[in-house]
């Protein structure tokens, strides 16, 4: 993922080097699993949660290899382009994400919706996940 990422980089790169300034370093290349916030002191439950969570990812995956696949270029907003990503079995980052999020809440940790415009009400369900990992930001030009 991270080789494909980096020649797509180097493409638009090639095309104006404007976007010499906006690449996102592939080392620091993520996906968000889950966004909430944590108090520094709480740091200790959020470990428990992330725990927790873990568990349950374990127990769903047993011996089963997961692939991560990158697909496909879109972009939020005109200002991030980004590259999905999926698994396969095809699940997976979904059952992640609802695994976290189940987790945090029951620990008293509020949890963002998929748009990051609004915390999840107690019995409102998270929506599908997509996940995806940004590779170029304007956001990084404007602040050099």
């Amino acid at each position: 993922i991270r080789r494909n990422v980096q020649q797509m980089q180097q493409w638009f790169v090639a095309k104006n080097p404007i976007f010499e300034k906006c690449v996102v370093p592939v080392r620091k290349l993520h996906s968000s699993l889950l966004l909430t916030s944590i108090p520094d002191e709480r740091r200790g439950e959020a470990k428990m949660a992330c725990h927790e969570a873990g568990e349950e990812i374990r127990e769903f995956l047993g011996d089963q290899p997961v692939k991560l696949i990158a697909s496909g270029i879109s972009c939020f907003n005109g200002q991030v382009l980004f590259t999905r990503l999926r698994t396969e079995p095809h699940d997976m980052l979904q059952a992640i994400h609802d695994a976290l999020a189940a987790s945090f809440r029951r620990n008293g940790f509020p949890v963002l919706d998929e748009s990051a415009k609004s915390w999840l009400e107690e019995d409102e369900e998270p929506h599908d996940f997509k996940a995806h990992a940004s590779f170029i930001k304007v956001s990084k030009a404007i602040a050099h």
